[in-house]
């Protein structure tokens, strides 16, 4: 089983994402294939704005959804 990886990344100022295709890569064995851009922008402990970017292929992004989903799901239960 894969260990997960946590990191505190602070408060979440602001989520943007955009919906892209693969045109061309040197890693990327399947062109034509969509992917999600994640742009986070938080707060550390000093007050600092970072931010955040990474991206997920769509299987990635549904697992992250579902996630949310279940996050969303658990905190209306308490």
């Amino acid at each position: 089983m894969a260990q997960a990886k946590v990191f505190n990344v602070g408060q979440l100022l602001d989520f943007e994402w955009k919906l892209g295709v693969a045109v061309e890569s040197n890693n990327c064995k399947k062109l034509n294939a969509p992917f999600v851009s994640i742009l986070l922008r938080t707060l550390d402990d000093n007050g600092k704005v970072v931010s955040h970017a990474f991206e997920l292929s769509f299987p990635e992004f549904q697992e992250f959804a579902k996630n949310f989903r279940d996050i969303s799901n658990l905190m209306e239960s308490l």
